[in-house]
């Protein structure tokens, strides 16, 4: 029903807060598995892109930059869908294209450090 499905997406929002509290004090490794279960709570392309975003910038901040980028680049395709599905565009869409520059950016440049 409408009412059980807007609980389970309150549900993954709380589990973005939740995973940000790990991130505040630096514990990734909590707040990864957090960010993973609100794919299967919700089907809210809003809300998955925020859990896609913050996993971007878990691995960007753990120095994973082709997980980062795949993160990033998924966040942003979310939150298209959601804006063009009626939900009001965000500035976290203009974030996550930024990031996802940021990201693939960095990227390249250790590639091409590497060689």
């Amino acid at each position: 029903t409408a009412e059980n499905r807007q609980l389970r997406d309150q549900q993954a929002e709380a589990l973005i807060t939740v995973a940000w509290v790990h991130v505040a004090r630096g514990a990734y490794e909590d707040a990864v598995p957090e960010l993973e279960k609100v794919a299967s709570l919700t089907e809210d392309h809003r809300i998955t892109g925020l859990a896609l975003h913050n996993l971007g910038a878990i691995a960007a901040e753990r120095g994973n930059w082709e997980l980062s980028r795949a993160h990033f680049m998924e966040s942003v395709k979310r939150f298209q869908t959601a804006a063009t599905s009626g939900a009001s565009p965000s500035r976290t869409t203009t974030t996550a294209a930024r990031r996802l520059i940021t990201a693939t950016s960095c990227s390249r440049s250790i590639c091409c450090s590497r060689r």
